[in-house]
């Protein structure tokens, strides 16, 4: 039918889709930091966290992806490689996941 997006544009739509990652309520920030990606949570929503499930879940998502805990906050660096966009929006978008559930 129509083909594959040229690469600029599919681009376009991978930063489209990580401004809008960055911006859910459990992001604190987000920067480009010595070629890492480096998303800061929330101290409220690091405080729901299960931190094993969250540990398995990034490794899930990419063995690179890199976890301190500062200042009450959890902290994830992704190197930047090719897929480092994909990866970011990917445990932005999954962090979800590792929440505590009250039994």
């Amino acid at each position: 039918q129509y083909g594959r997006l040229p690469e600029e544009v599919a681009s376009l739509f991978e930063k489209r889709r990580l401004d809008i990652a960055v911006n859910e309520p459990q992001v604190a920030s987000y920067k480009e930091i010595r070629n890492n990606h480096v998303v800061t949570f929330t101290q409220a929503f690091s405080e729901t966290l299960d931190g094993v499930k969250l540990f398995k879940l990034f490794s899930d998502i990419s063995k690179d992806i890199q976890l301190r805990y500062s200042n009450k906050q959890i902290i994830a660096e992704v190197p930047n490689t090719a897929r480092s966009l994909q990866t970011v929006i990917e445990l932005i978008e999954r962090s979800q996941e590792a929440v505590k559930h009250a039994n």
